[in-house]
């Protein structure tokens, strides 16, 4: 895909397409009505509280309205009306495209199959009923027989304004300029890249602002789509959401941060804050951008969902908005067979994986029927069009329509990023599949192998990882937390042996036990199983010879007389108390611990995994270098004294490498947020404290000096769920 500069991009692989420059947003669009259910306490009459609040005779009306009402107290309840239908079934797709979507696209058949098989059948439950979802793209085809009525003429574009004045004044200064010439048009660039077959429209109809433009029409196909994917007939995920369209994009599918920005501020200025809603933006930057990322955190705040593509470029999606943002669900590719997309993003910072179609491996011939059957907009008078695309932009969308799913059975629309986002995304990652997709490429850090799924829940799949810590009786097993629960929350993990001599189980929380009572030189295998709310699912199982490792230290014996044998049993080793025992880089961890005090010398083993490397040490430090960034190791800590006794337990600690520096020269006067300086995938809450330098920290920012120098920033992230607590102390050179 080609891309200029920092100019977001469209992540479609059907054709090139790009993001480029925003107009006004209008405010003057009256409230969408909706049809309410009003049920009043014993004594009081429904038709005297609807005429008390202005709305006699009437159930349908604003939600402002509604909330009014639902105040009053003679009011019980108050919510809108909403149709009861059975359970529906899709076994028929649009015709005419090569198997297997000639018939249910395959995309959709794959989420209701907890292996993800595919029997030409799209089951669901929840359609997204009551729920509004924003589609931040090139505009939506409206009169799409797929939609009905279900787009709504309420959304955003950004020729909205037609005043003949520079709309783009009252933006703030840090945004870049647009200049409009004397003829009221934007200089676009034609669409170069783009193949004429695909231009239903002149090219120059781009270049002119439109009356009342308010996303419902489409001249470049993206957004009609994405919002197919999501919402249509035949091609959705969620059949009755309604759609908002939000047309950020240009024919060119080329947008610039300003018209992004003004975007968002549409869907923040018209979310309701008592709707149910879910932002899709199957768009993306090369870089990050802090205004972007701070609007997109004001609507995530107010209980918007929100769903972004995860890109196109075969790389780690890290410090790119959307993607990147914190709180987005960020989206991966798969292809027909389930393996992981050439062209999709990768890495931490994808959240879970979705259909999006698959290319040859020259990376250019598309399989034949293996991309995403979804609407498009109208050729000539053919309102009735379809077409196959590949990309990410194809897979978020089954993300949002899932979303919408799970939004339609909430009681109440959420109203913080809590009961929105969070609350979203722990019902994402209970209800994906775990372990079903194929990886492409080896020695990156993998996006978390997680399918998204509408299925009926299943056993967990086998956990990940598993490695022992062998010492004189007994054996640490660790193993890595499931990606997804298949459906079902997880309620725990066993491990057993074989020979059956021993065992040891955890909660859903804790990855590791310590088995006792082996036998020294016998050999076993151990399982571990993961248990969730259907049962327990498949074992992984690991190989051991029971006994001590390493090298004992000698005892020495006098050439005369024999000095009398004294053992000395040496203490537990002590656990690291506190953040300042872990110090983390981006591919090093250093763990300190606590001395024992047993007569003699001490010799400490640390062994770290997944790599299953050790340190022997008579100190009380050890550092593990060339380390992933962003995976989560395990130490276990055994100690030994010199007549070769072993303490009765080893101590298991988990931390992360991959404090990875996003920032590391700043501009005198600069305001950086301090949220991009570093990254991390621990969720724990950070603090930032400047140890070295005339920098200083003020609201969030770090505000850098008036002079060139150089400034020590300390972050400390706390503990968080399998994270233990840890820092770290990074160089920023503050230049002119």
């Amino acid at each position: 895909m080609t891309r200029r500069g920092a100019r977001l991009a469209a992540s479609l692989l059907l054709a090139a397409v790009s993001v480029a420059a925003g107009l006004g947003v209008d405010r003057t669009a009256s409230p969408r009505l909706t049809a309410w259910v009003v049920v009043t306490r014993d004594d009081a009459d429904v038709a005297d509280v609807l005429a008390d609040h202005g709305v006699a005779g009437r159930t349908v009306f604003d939600a402002a309205t509604a909330r009014r009402i639902g105040n009053d107290p003679r009011v019980a309840s108050i919510e809108p009306d909403t149709v009861v239908r059975l359970d529906g079934t899709q076994t028929t797709g649009p015709a005419g495209f090569s198997a297997p979507n000639d018939g249910v696209p395959w995309g959709l058949d794959v989420l209701d199959s907890r292996a993800g098989t595919q029997n030409d059948s799209y089951a669901w439950t929840n359609d997204g009923t009551g729920v509004n979802v924003y589609v931040l793209d090139t505009g939506v085809q409206a009169d799409h027989p797929e939609f009905g009525s279900r787009v709504s003429t309420n959304g955003w574009g950004y020729r909205k304004d037609n005043s003949g004045a520079d709309v783009n004044a009252a933006l703030p200064s840090y945004l870049e300029a647009t200049t409009l010439g004397s003829d009221n048009k934007i200089d676009f660039s034609p669409c170069a890249s783009k193949p004429t077959t695909q231009q239903y429209v002149p090219s120059t109809f781009d270049y002119a602002y439109t009356a009342g433009d308010n996303g419902t029409v489409d001249n470049n196909g993206h957004g009609t789509h994405v919002s197919g994917t999501i919402a249509g007939a035949l091609t959705g995920v969620a059949k009755n959401v309604t759609i908002i369209p939000v047309r950020a994009l240009d024919s060119c599918g080329q947008g610039t941060l300003k018209m992004f920005y003004k975007a968002l501020r549409f869907v923040l200025d018209d979310h309701d804050p008592g709707e149910k809603a879910v932002l899709n933006m199957s768009i993306g930057l090369e870089v990050r951008s802090a205004t972007l990322d701070t609007e997109l955190g004001k609507i995530i705040d107010e209980g918007v969902v929100t769903v972004a593509a995860g890109g196109n470029d075969a790389t780690s999606a890290c410090n790119h908005t959307p993607a990147d943002t914190a709180g987005v669900v960020s989206v991966g590719a798969v292809g027909h067979d389930l393996t992981e997309s050439r062209f999709s993003n990768f890495g931490s910072c994808v959240d879970i994986f979705a259909p999006g179609g698959q290319i040859e491996a020259d990376g250019a011939t598309a399989y034949a029927g293996r991309q995403i059957v979804s609407t498009w907009p109208k050729q000539g008078s053919d309102l009735n069009t379809y077409v196959e695309a590949l990309g990410t932009s194809m897979a978020a969308p089954h993300v949002t329509g899932a979303v919408a799913t799970w939004l339609e059975g909430l009681g109440a629309a959420p109203v913080s990023k809590v009961t929105g986002a969070d609350a979203a995304w722990a019902w994402l990652k209970k209800n994906a599949s775990c372990g079903l997709v194929s990886y492409l490429r080896s020695g990156v850090t993998q996006t978390p192998n997680r399918l998204l799924s509408l299925a009926a829940p299943g056993v967990p799949c086998a956990p990940a990882n598993v490695a022992v810590t062998q010492a004189a009786g007994q054996s640490t097993v660790s193993w890595d937390e499931l990606p997804a629960a298949n459906g079902s929350d997880i309620t725990g993990y066993q491990v057993s042996t074989s020979p059956a001599s021993t065992g040891c189980t955890t909660n859903a929380s804790t990855f590791s036990c310590v088995l006792t009572g082996l036998t020294d030189g016998t050999a076993y295998a151990v399982s571990v199983t993961a248990t969730n709310g259907i049962g327990p699912g498949a074992a992984a199982t690991k190989s051991l010879i029971a006994g001590p490792t390493g090298t004992l230290a000698s005892t020495t014996t006098a050439p005369t007389t024999t000095a009398p044998t004294t053992t000395t049993t040496v203490p537990d080793p002590v656990a690291p108390g506190s953040a300042d025992t872990i110090t983390s880089s981006s591919s090093s961890i250093t763990i300190s611990w606590s001395a024992t005090a047993p007569a003699g010398t001490v010799t400490y083993q640390v062994t770290i995994s997944p790599r299953g490397s050790t340190c022997t040490t008579t100190t009380t430090s050890c550092t593990f270098a060339g380390l992933t960034p962003g995976t989560n190791y395990t130490f276990s800590i055994s100690a030994r004294n010199a007549s070769g006794t072993v303490s009765g337990s080893t101590f298991k600690v988990s931390a992360v490498a991959g404090f990875t520096q996003s920032v590391k020269s700043v501009k005198v006067r600069s305001r950086t947020l301090l949220s991009r300086i570093v990254r991390t995938v621990s969720k724990g809450k950070r603090t930032y404290a400047v140890t070295s330098g005339r920098c200083r920290i003020s609201v969030g920012r770090l505000v850098a000096p008036t002079t060139a120098g150089t400034c020590k920033v300390r972050v400390s992230v706390a503990k968080s769920g399998s994270y233990r607590a840890f820092r770290t102390t990074i160089t920023l050179a503050v230049t002119k």
